[in-house]
């Protein structure tokens, strides 16, 4: 199953998390229609939830319904809905529908590429070096940082877009550039007393994109910032 192996780390936990979940359910009941929290009481990964506080519950649940849309866009799900019958957000179920014959399959191979991807690694920490690779990443005409087949989209003609565009067209060799490089080039004048504007656009792209993509692009360290070194 491809698309299982373009998913980052924290967006393929988030799909087993809430597969196991349906499948834990399924197993008691001999309809086609289970129901499963949006967040856990209990939490199963700990990289998902990695401590408590409103914004890493958001962040939690954002990532559990995502992996419920990803198992509904791949049709490894019938259908899904949010139930909002409680007060507190987090606090709620989802409806999903499946098809039992289909969901077992996925489950099955789900449970190959866990084990390539989880245990093993586990088991053998040391041979856990395989990198993430810049080819899987691109940045679109449309403003969109695009990690295999997700994307999320940058507000168009602001810092963070320009210095994203800036970025994937250097060589990627691993070297910090400087902010007073990067602010020069988007912006055609030296950077001055605002090296905080290159700082503040680099934190909001990686707070959307660890939000959406599950892991930050750039790396920013003594006022020079580099695409991350995972993916080089």
């Amino acid at each position: 199953m491809t698309e299982l192996n373009l998913l980052s780390s924290d967006n393929f936990l988030a799909v087993s998390d809430v597969s196991m979940d349906i499948m834990e359910s399924l197993q008691m009941t001999s309809d086609d229609i289970v129901y499963i929290p949006l967040t856990r009481k209990v939490i199963r990964y700990s990289t998902l939830m990695p401590a408590l506080s409103s914004d890493l519950m958001d962040r939690y649940a954002g990532l559990r319904l995502k992996a419920v849309e990803y198992l509904k866009v791949h049709n490894h799900i019938t259908e899904y809905k949010l139930l909002r019958d409680d007060p507190i957000h987090w606090d709620c179920n989802i409806e999903v529908q499946i098809n039992r014959k289909k969901f077992n399959k996925f489950y099955d191979e789900l449970g190959d590429v866990y084990q390539k991807r989880v245990v093993d690694p586990q088991k053998n920490p040391e041979e856990n070096t395989k990198k993430l690779r810049i080819s899987d990443f691109s940045y679109s005409k449309e403003d969109e940082v695009i990690f295999g087949n997700q994307k999320t989209k940058l507000p168009a003609n602001t810092n963070q877009s320009e210095i994203c565009k800036y970025m994937f067209k250097q060589p990627i060799t691993g070297d910090w550039i400087s902010w007073e490089t990067v602010y020069e080039a988007i912006q055609g004048v030296a950077i001055k007393n605002k090296s905080r504007v290159i700082y503040d656009a680099v934190e909001d792209i990686n707070t959307k994109t660890l939000r959406e993509l599950g892991l930050k692009i750039l790396e920013v360290k003594d006022k020079k910032i580099r695409i991350n070194p995972r993916f080089f």
